[in-house]
């Protein structure tokens, strides 16, 4: 389910703050806006309840959730979407979900032109990456041999090209995409 959280103070965390989540929550995956005022974040939770209407959840519009379980087919998509919006500040939580609607739906409408491509991992580092495990790259950086690639929990890390078995025919179709708001991490 998706939704917003009000953030609260946490001594366990090195930032002092995490998501306020019912107790029923099993997991849950957040995004924060860059700003370190925000009182808020986006999460993606699962939750262990029956009723969850009951628990006064602050849903997403149904808009909103539809295009993000398409994103998660593609994840360049949304991780692009949130690096994109979650850079924006001040915004409201509304316009967060509008600016939201409007980045994944010109990221999927655009993801047959913009050559984005998976890689294959030489190496594994845990918690990081694996060995053998694929993922998306979307933008080469030549002149310090680097790229940006998308994990699967939907974010965007930089990393030598070294990392990956790549060629350079596919790095040199990466140089001619222009990215939003995005040139390293």
């Amino acid at each position: 389910m998706y939704h917003f959280a009000d953030l609260i103070n946490s001594a366990d965390l090195e930032d002092g703050k995490e998501p306020d989540v019912p107790a029923c929550v099993i997991s849950y995956q957040a995004k924060y806006p860059s700003s370190l005022e925000s009182t808020w974040c986006f999460c993606d939770s699962t939750f262990d309840a029956e009723d969850i209407d009951s628990l006064n959840i602050e849903s997403v519009s149904d808009e909103l959730a539809v295009l993000l379980d398409s994103a998660k087919l593609y994840a360049p998509a949304y991780a692009l979407a949130f690096s994109e919006v979650n850079s924006i500040w001040p915004q409201t939580k509304k316009e967060y979900e509008q600016n939201l609607i409007n980045a994944l739906k010109e990221q999927l409408q655009k993801q047959n032109e913009n050559g984005f491509f998976l890689c294959e991992s030489r190496l594994h580092e845990t918690g990081y990456l694996s060995k053998g495990e694929f993922v998306w790259v979307v933008k080469y950086i030549p002149e310090i041999k680097e790229v940006l690639w998308v994990s699967s929990e939907y974010e965007i890390y930089q990393d030598p090209v070294s990392k990956f078995i790549l060629d350079e025919s596919s790095l040199n179709k990466l140089n001619s995409i222009q990215l939003k708001s995005l040139t390293s991490c």
